[in-house]
C-alpha cells in the first residue's frame, strides 16, 4: 500500500496507523514524504507531488518487488487527489480514498476557513480534480469520510464515490471530523479497510453507505 498524507501532516505522523494497517491487515505500508515536508529539499507543488509520487510507485516496483496487481492506492485529504493522479497514470489494484475532497476549486472556495490557506496556496495553482479522475478508472474506487469534517466536507466525499466509475465501498463515520476517522471508526474502520485491500482481484460492488460499529448490507 502506497500511502499519501495530508496536507497538514508529515509521514512519519502515520507510522503508527501504518503499523496498524500492517497488524489488521498484512499489507506493507509505504508512506512517501513530500519534498518541501519534513526537512526535504524542494518545494511543494502540483508537478513535484506528482514526480514524488511516480517515484515512489517506481520504489515500490523496482526495489520490494510489488506487481501491479498487488499495489494498492491510498491517499487521506490532499493525499486523495495525489492518489488519484497517479492511479489515472498507472493504474493500481484499488484505489482507497480517506477525506477526498471533489476538486480543486471547490476547495477554493472554502478557503475562508481557518487553517486551509497554506492548502488554498497550493491548490489555488492545480486542476486536482478528483472526481473527474474516478469516473474514468477502471480499478475499484473506495471512499472514507466523517460526517463532522469541517475541512473536506462530507458531501464531497459522497461527491467522489457517486462519481466512481468502479465503486467499491462508503463509510460514513458518524461524529468523525478531518483527522479521526480511523480512531472514531473503531473495528468497523479496520474491517472496511480490509474490505478495501482485498478487494480488485474480483469487481467491487456498490454497497450502501455504512455507519461506524455496523456491516454494510451484502
Amino acid at each position: 500500500m502506497l500511502a499519501f498524507h495530508g496536507n497538514a501532516e508529515l509521514a512519519r505522523w502515520n507510522v503508527p496507523w501504518a503499523l496498524e494497517v500492517a497488524r489488521v491487515t498484512d499489507a506493507c505500508v509505504v508512506i512517501p514524504e513530500y519534498r518541501g515536508y519534513d526537512g526535504v529539499a524542494g518545494t511543494p507543488s502540483y508537478s513535484n507531488s506528482s514526480a514524488d509520487a511516480r517515484a515512489a510507485l517506481a520504489f515500490v516496483h523496482d526495489s520490494l518487488g510489488a506487481t501491479r496487481e498487488r499495489t494498492i492506492y491510498f491517499g487521506h485529504s490532499l493525499g486523495t487527489a495525489i492518489a488519484a493522479e497517479l492511479a489515472d497514470f498507472a493504474a493500481p489494484r484499488t484505489l482507497v480514498l480517506q477525506a477526498p475532497f471533489s476538486s480543486a476549486r471547490e476547495m477554493g472556495r472554502r478557503m475562508f476557513l481557518p487553517g486551509l490557506i497554506a492548502f488554498w496556496d497550493m491548490v489555488s495553482r492545480v486542476h486536482f480534480n478528483t472526481i473527474d479522475r474516478v469516473r474514468t478508472l477502471t480499478v475499484p474506487v473506495w471512499v472514507a469520510h466523517g460526517d463532522n469534517d469541517f475541512v473536506i466536507p462530507v458531501r464531497m466525499g459522497r461527491e467522489v464515490f457517486g462519481a466512481a466509475k468502479q465503486p467499491g465501498e462508503l463509510l460514513i463515520v458518524p461524529g468523525a471530523g478531518h483527522n479521526d476517522v480511523a480512531a472514531r471508526g473503531g473495528a468497523e474502520y479496520w474491517r472496511w479497510l480490509r474490505r478495501a485491500i482485498e478487494s480488485g482481484a474480483v469487481t467491487a460492488t456498490s454497497r450502501p453507505a455504512a455507519r461506524a460499529g455496523t456491516r454494510p448490507e451484502p
